[in-house]
């Protein structure tokens, strides 16, 4: 996860919609969640838009650029 000029984005909520499934984006803005396909990644942090994300197959990869509001 990173912001508009590529710097990684530290402590980011990526929550599994509609659970409480959900983790937080490590110092280099990574992070490794469990989501079915067809599940959508809901993608927050203060100060920048939210996004979603829908899981299309297995080990999907998300590159992420959060927008400041």
């Amino acid at each position: 996860m990173t912001d508009e000029s590529g710097e990684p984005i530290i402590g980011a909520s990526i929550l599994v919609k509609g659970t409480i499934n959900g983790v937080l984006t490590d110092i280099d803005g990574k992070y490794t969640i469990t989501a079915k396909e067809g599940e959508t990644l809901e993608i927050r942090y203060i100060g920048y838009n939210s996004v979603e994300q829908t899981i299309k197959r297995k080990r999907n990869i998300i590159k992420r650029h959060l927008k400041r509001i």
